[in-house]
């Protein structure tokens, strides 16, 4: 399936959700399974993966999967991701266009602040592996947020606060990743992360 045939399904899918549809779990569903099939980053898929279907509202369900679509689909439109595997760029104008999606996300009143908060997470940790891959940085243990800022540190290049502040925003990024959304429900705590994030990776370019 190249990029015309995603953008189409989604396009079949933003059809459906107009009409009438017996159960709006529908659209998630089907939301679903192409963000899981098509989303090989799983920036998108797993902020959708993390709803239980079962006690969830299906309004909110069915809402919430059009924008991850939305979002998926202007990511892609953007040369963001690719038809095949994606691949997020060091450079920051790549960078600083995904956190810009995420901050549209979370000026929508109507969107669970967790969504703005996936995509922040995975855009810095997307940007500290290319950082350690520019430095040919080995980095010791699972590919994470904490272990590629613990190689930075070790090798000089970010500061003890910086190394605090990484630590800080990847608790934020694991409890939206495992749907405890209580702890980002605060929309300006969660500003407060994308200025910081922003501010970290124009400092470190």
């Amino acid at each position: 399936m190249n990029k015309e045939e995603i953008l189409n399904q989604i396009a079949r899918i933003f059809k459906v959700s107009n009409t009438r549809s017996p159960d709006p779990r529908v659209i998630y569903i089907q939301s679903l399974h192409l963000l899981k099939v098509k989303d090989a980053s799983g920036i998108f898929y797993k902020y959708l993966a993390c709803f239980d279907v079962k006690n969830t509202d299906p309004h909110v369900l069915h809402s919430t999967a059009l924008a991850a679509l939305q979002a998926f689909s202007e990511s892609l439109k953007n040369g963001l991701i690719d038809e095949k595997p994606m691949r997020i760029k060091i450079q920051g104008e790549v960078i600083s266009d995904l956190l810009a999606q995420a901050e549209v996300l979370l000026d929508n009143n109507e969107i669970h602040p967790s969504a703005s908060v996936v995509i922040i997470g995975a855009s810095l940790e997307a940007f500290l592996r290319n950082w350690c891959l520019n430095e040919n940085i080995e980095v010791q243990g699972k590919p994470s947020l904490d272990t590629f800022s613990k190689a930075l540190k070790e090798n000089e290049l970010i500061t003890k606060q910086d190394v605090k502040d990484l630590t800080s925003w990847g608790g934020l990024r694991n409890s939206a990743a495992h749907g405890n959304f209580a702890e980002v429900e605060d929309r300006n705590r969660i500003r407060l992360m994308l200025e910081g994030v922003n501010l970290f990776i124009r400092k470190c370019t």
